[in-house]
């Protein structure tokens, strides 16, 4: 049958035009990239959907009165310029450079590539460290309260807001009057703990002892006065004896009779340090009981103990009033990983929803991929400058292999870079962290005070528009992680800028994203009083790979990642894999009848065949209109405060 004149010019384009034609029986076909854990798998649609960009989104938020104990401190020298701290409307314009005095007074304080900007926060034993500032943000405008403690802190935040309990770390929508919570205060030291004296023992010479006079006879065996001998620590010459390869007995006769040159030859505790016990038991001098530490941080470790953990560490205060008050600008702020929190008006307040460690979690599945072993490496743009190697580890990302990591200047340097990467066709996983952190280089080029807003927006618009059709084409997904942000429009009421609150990067980036979710970080995972881990929920608000408003909590422990097991375990009997009657579960088919989710992952561990058949059951529920969408799964509630919601009130054609 002779072509026809449409079909002779089709052939025609498509030898010049190789790229633009598809096959529309391959082009409605998601391709997914299946994980270990199923929820993740779940709330994608059947798994991370291969060469489509998708967002995750998060914050919270602090009245712009909020006083914050901030510094500013020099890179090079690491002297500090100014440490008397501000409010957090002051820090935001400081950390941005936004002039609203007019004035050149503090312009010196304004961030720059040499000044860095640091605030307090808590480590895992809940002493009070310095962290660095990735970014301070406007989160809008919204309904706020008052929280009065105790001790008369004041602080104003939103309800979403977290802060530190005993349980870990909750927002304020699940925090009542007479609840506990952790504040730093400045309360003196209350020496009423009992002084522990320190075993000295007295030799002619040492570098580091201190001076002591004595009176003794000499060899003629007259008494002599004001006779100079230098006292050192037990505990001191043990440790130095070990490292001058001496006994201790040994080490007392040098120090008594060789010359002052000799001794001084000899390695001694330096002037930084100090030896500690580690038993707190000051008699106790064994070698195994004794550790080098610097001065500070021996200093604090005792002061922690010994004066009612006042200073350096935080407290519990009671909650006796929470006060609803009105509509206001609000701020936040963003700590480097991983003590995602800070001291604001004496609060420890939480700052971290989750969205990196998620987008950690996807790159590392990407890693282990067997479909296709070319696509395993991972490019991680890191804008905010706040990657943590161990925190990556810890949820089993490998930063040592099939992994890139890049630090542009500006957004622009940094998608040009990312351009020529993907079209070596060989990057499987982008995460860009953080959109909001991607300034444009008319902002960096511009002068203190001047304002450039909608730099980002404008260059995502640009990038987005360019770069979209390579995620296609080269199968390249990728995670854009963004905050909430007031919205800069002044029209209210009408049109997609009627919103006061948004995400940064404009209107393109929601547009182009396959998939959007909001993030928000739960309770504590905690065992023995001591947290190993936290709660991670997502609420899906836009999906064009899967069923949307799908909502699930994830377990995420420190030591070890996601609790993938007990993730399995939990939709094998929400989809009746097996068949539960009280507290025992059974299979008759398996001849398998257990008692308790231990009990059945302790049988699928003896029977791994069943494990595996059992999981792909799972995997195969997750895609299109499967049995999963027609049961009720229990899927924890996230109670998520309202946001900028688009996809609810504008369909893609509208928009």
């Amino acid at each position: 049958m002779a072509k026809s004149e449409i079909d002779k010019l089709t052939d025609k384009l498509k030898k010049t035009y190789k790229d633009t034609f598809s096959n529309p029986n391959e082009v409605g076909i998601i391709k997914r990239l299946v994980m270990d854990s199923p929820n993740m798998n779940f709330i994608f649609g059947g798994g991370f959907p291969i060469g489509k960009p998708i967002t995750v989104f998060g914050g919270e938020c602090l009245d712009g009165d909020t006083f914050i104990k901030f510094e500013v401190r020099d890179k090079k020298t690491g002297k500090s310029i100014n440490y008397k701290g501000g409010t957090i409307r002051r820090l935001y314009e400081r950390f941005h450079k936004v002039d609203v005095t007019g004035i050149k007074q503090g312009r010196h304080l304004m961030k720059t590539d040499n000044i860095e900007f640091l605030i307090a926060s808590i480590n895992e034993e809940g002493r009070i460290i310095k962290n660095q500032i990735v970014d301070v943000f406007e989160s809008g405008e919204k309904q706020v309260y008052e929280v009065i403690d105790s001790y008369g802190h004041k602080i104003i935040a939103t309800m979403n807001h977290k802060f530190y309990t005993p349980t870990g770390y909750k927002p304020l929508q699940d925090i009542q009057v007479d609840n506990i919570v952790y504040v730093h205060t400045t309360t003196p030291f209350k020496k009423d703990h009992i002084r522990k004296n320190y075993k000295e023992t007295c030799v002619k010479y040492h570098s580091r002892g201190k001076k002591k006079l004595v009176s003794a006879n000499n060899k003629q065996g007259k008494k002599v006065y004001f006779y100079i001998r230098h006292r050192v620590r037990n505990n001191h010459l043990v440790f130095e004896a070990f490292k001058n390869s001496m006994s201790v007995e040994n080490y007392i006769e040098f120090l008594n009779t060789r010359t002052k040159k000799e001794i001084d030859s000899l390695w001694t505790v330096p002037k930084t340090h100090d030896v500690h016990h580690i038993d707190e038991n000051p008699e106790n001098n064994s070698l195994y009981n004794l550790q080098l530490l610097f001065k500070s941080e021996h200093y604090k470790l005792h002061a922690c103990k010994n004066h009612n953990n006042l200073r350096f560490t935080v407290v519990e205060s009671k909650i006796v009033s929470i006060k609803k008050l009105k509509i206001v600008p609000t701020y936040d702020i963003s700590c480097k990983a991983p003590y995602n929190n800070f001291i604001a008006n004496n609060f420890v307040v939480h700052n971290s929803a989750g969205k990196t460690v998620i987008a950690y979690y996807v790159a590392s599945q990407f890693q282990k991929r067997n479909d296709d072993p070319k696509k395993r490496t991972v490019v991680f743009v890191d804008m905010e400058h706040s990657f943590n190697t161990k925190y990556a580890q810890a949820v089993g990302l490998d930063p040592d292999n099939n992994f890139i990591l890049l630090r542009p200047v500006d957004g622009e340097e940094g998608f040009t870079v990312l351009e020529e990467l993907i079209r070596t066709g060989e990057i499987g996983f982008v995460i860009w962290d953080s959109v909001a952190a991607t300034p444009s280089r008319r902002a960096i080029e511009a002068e203190f005070g001047k304002a450039s807003f909608g730099g980002t927006a404008a260059l995502m618009s640009q990038a987005l528009v360019k770069i979209n059709p390579l995620f296609s084409r080269y199968e390249t997904s990728c995670i854009f992680v963004n905050q909430v942000r007031a919205n800069l429009s002044t029209f209210k009421g009408f049109g997609p800028g009627s919103d006061e609150n948004s995400n940064s990067g404009g209107w393109a980036l929601k547009f182009y994203s396959a998939w959007r979710g909001r993030v928000s970080k739960g309770e504590d995972i905690v065992l023995n009083k001591e947290v190993i881990g936290n709660q991670i929920k997502i609420r899906n608000v836009k999906s064009k790979i899967g069923i949307p408003k799908r909502s699930i909590q994830l377990d995420l422990y420190y030591d070890r990642g996601l609790d993938t097991e007990q993730e399995y375990i939990g939709f094998i009997i929400d989809l009746e894999i097996v068949h539960k009657s009280g507290a025992w579960l059974k299979n008759e088919e398996w001849k398998m009848n257990v008692q308790g989710r231990d009990g059945l992952l302790a049988w699928f561990k003896d029977h791994p065949d069943k494990w595996v058949e059992a999981k792909e059951k799972v995997d195969a529920s997750f895609s299109g209109s499967t049995v999963l969408d027609r049961i009720d799964i229990d899927v924890p509630d996230v109670n998520l405060p309202d946001e900028v919601d688009d996809e609810d009130d504008y369909s893609d054609e509208e928009k």
